[in-house]
């Protein structure tokens, strides 16, 4: 019973606070007596990255066994929906605010934590593992866009995400799952982007991330002893930043596109 109250008051907690971000968020894009879906794009995201294969304390001929398990480079999935307004306006550049849903899948098969919702209470010693890591997060998007010629623009996205319901499967079988509301990563995307009758295509490629370390991939039961004293456990954030790319298709609701100019 307790757990379960336990349980009942993180999802209080998490509804609440994703009410006041999605309320903060519509009192944003409807300021200066705008109606809401003046100037307001939708947009659908997908980025592809390349597996995080950092095996930390684990031998050479571990992290060779498990390479060859997983020989491919890209493997970190996400996708995307969101909506944003423009909230500033000069000549030659813009501003736009968002909010919207992202999902990210992570299939390199390596060990997690699965005594990460509850690490105090009960948990087997038999190790877990996942082939399909799925983290659920709130996007937050600020972007900056600079008319560079007709059509085209340069961007620069700054992509704050909250993660909260996390979910491991292996084989198609769920080995953890938790929901409770963190933040989860700063990504600083610069990109380009093409608007055509009203559609807008973008590609982005992130320069720098700043991200909460994630202790369901990073944590003293996923670290054998030879890797005690490493930073990942003793920090919270970091900056690794594999290789990511994110493609973009928008389509402008409002009377604020290329062609009404």
């Amino acid at each position: 019973m307790e757990a379960i109250r336990h349980y009942a008051v993180k999802m209080e907690i998490m509804k609440k606070q994703i009410l006041s971000i999605m309320v903060f968020m519509m009192l944003s894009l409807t300021s200066d007596g705008q109606s809401f879906w003046d100037d307001v794009t939708i947009s659908a995201q997908f980025a592809a990255a390349h597996h995080d294969k950092r095996l930390i304390g684990w031998s050479q001929s571990y992290r060779e066994r498990s390479n060859r398990q997983n020989p491919e480079v890209w493997g970190t999935w996400q996708y995307g929906l969101s909506a944003s307004a423009e909230v500033l306006d000069w000549k030659g550049g813009s501003a736009e605010i968002g909010v919207g849903y992202s999902h990210e899948q992570m299939t390199f098969r390596r060990r997690i934590d699965h005594c990460y919702p509850d690490p105090k209470g009960f948990c087997t010693k038999v190790p877990v593992r996942s082939d399909n890591y799925q983290v659920h997060m709130v996007q937050l998007p600020i972007n900056f866009q600079a008319e560079l010629f007709s059509g085209f623009k340069a961007q620069l996205s700054l992509l704050p995400l909250f993660d909260w319901r996390k979910v491991g499967k292996d084989g198609g079988v769920v080995v953890l799952e938790d929901t409770d509301f963190n933040f989860y990563s700063l990504e600083i995307n610069p990109g380009l982007e093409y608007e055509w009758n009203r559609f807008r295509v973008g590609v982005n490629y992130r320069l720098w991330q700043f991200k909460k370390i994630d202790r369901v991939v990073f944590s003293d039961r996923t670290i054998p002893a030879a890797g005690d004293g490493d930073p990942i456990l003793t920090e919270e954030y970091e900056d690794y930043n594999p290789v990511k790319l994110w493609f973009s298709l928008g389509y402008l609701l409002g009377s604020n596109s290329v062609g009404s100019k």
